[in-house]
């Protein structure tokens, strides 16, 4: 009986999930959000391929479509989320009268991505986050930052000097989702005539 203690504390340590040493499992961070930008991203091209220009428009932030109409315009950098809102119905409001532009914008930017990303291999690096500002619980909640790097293979030889095309995105923020909010380099930057 004596000989089965050891066995018996084993057992019960393994089911109370006491643990010896370290686990490699990456444990949820609560200053991390749970949908990525990088799933933002994924989001994007699949409707830039459909051409769903509402869900396009939905993907992105109304400070990226401000300033590729009006790219000598400066915005106030905004430190939460309230600030963040109240930008956003300022931009709506302005850009009204400019509707056809609107669409002209998310239809390039729709091909122009759909046309990148045809037929090519996607490599999406990890998102590298710039956490200032949480809500309850400590959760990550906008206007935080984040940048992924996508580099973009063709599906045929490379040669050995040749490099992939790389982009950078930086997301902004809005709650607790992602919307692009730069893409560089762009290539439609100064394309848009309002």
């Amino acid at each position: 009986m004596i000989r089965c203690l050891p066995i018996l504390a084993l057992l019960v340590a393994s089911c109370s999930g006491f643990s010896f040493g370290t686990t490699t499992t990456q444990r949820p961070a609560l200053t991390r959000p749970a949908i990525g930008p990088d799933g933002t991203f994924w989001d994007a091209i699949t409707v830039a391929e459909q051409q769903d220009r509402e869900a396009f428009m939905h993907l992105l932030s109304p400070q990226l479509v401000y300033l590729a109409l009006f790219p000598e315009a400066q915005l106030d950098p905004v430190e939460d989320q309230e600030e963040f809102d109240a930008q956003r119905r300022e931009i709506e409001v302005e850009l009204q009268q400019f509707e056809t532009v609107v669409d002209n914008f998310a239809a390039r930017y729709m091909h122009q991505l759909a046309q990148t990303f045809r037929d090519k291999f996607i490599e999406v690096g990890e998102p590298a986050y710039l956490i200032q500002y949480t809500g309850t619980g400590d959760r990550a909640e906008g206007p935080n930052r984040a940048t992924v790097t996508v580099a973009i293979y063709p599906k045929g030889p490379m040669e050995s000097d040749d490099k992939p095309e790389v982009l950078n995105i930086t997301f902004i923020q809005d709650g607790r989702r992602w919307l692009i909010h730069a893409i560089d380099p762009d290539p439609l930057k100064g394309a848009f005539v309002r």
